[in-house]
């Protein structure tokens, strides 16, 4: 099985737009690390990730010392927070995909040859394998757009258009 590693804005964009439940249904081993959870504030939104993290169907890493060390080392001299690190480092780690929006994160992670994704490719996946309907997929993809200004404008209409129909 694939794994796939998810950073803190693809978690809470699932999470707000009621997709995470439809996500973990797809053929994928889903990780985050203990940085990125501990970035979770919202008591309803550790509910909801407590859930999947005690269902198993989301697996969190917790650092060896060594490994925390390396993350302070890769945030020290870059734009790049703990906790984007931590989801870097876990993906090299788990030899896995990294699911960001973060454009910062995203470009070194590709310049370090990690693949990458982002939420419009986990959209796509849901279509794909037909876990939602297109029509769900266009409507949610709207709502995400709308509270993160960072996905790519033509990206976001073409789906949005194609799956409406």
């Amino acid at each position: 099985m694939k794994i796939i590693v998810k950073d803190a804005n693809i978690i809470f964009s699932l999470l707000d737009s009621e997709l995470m439940d439809a996500c973990l249904k797809l053929d994928y081993e889903v990780w985050t690390s203990d940085f990125v959870i501990n970035e979770i504030e919202n008591t309803g939104q550790k509910r909801k990730i407590g859930k999947h993290i005690r269902s198993k169907k989301i697996n969190v890493y917790t650092y060896s010392g060594e490994e925390v060390a390396e993350i302070y080392e890769l945030s020290e001299n870059r734009s790049l927070s703990d906790a984007d690190c931590s989801v870097f480092l876990l993906t090299k780690i788990k030899n896995g995909i990294l699911v960001s929006s973060d454009k910062a994160l995203r470009t070194f992670a590709v310049k370090n040859g990690i693949e990458v994704k982002g939420i419009i490719w986990i959209i796509d996946e849901l279509v794909k394998y037909k876990i939602i309907d297109p029509t769900v997929a266009a409507e949610k993809l709207e709502f995400i757009a709308k509270k993160s200004m960072w996905l790519p404008a033509n990206e976001v209409e073409s789906r949005i258009n194609k799956w409406r129909g």
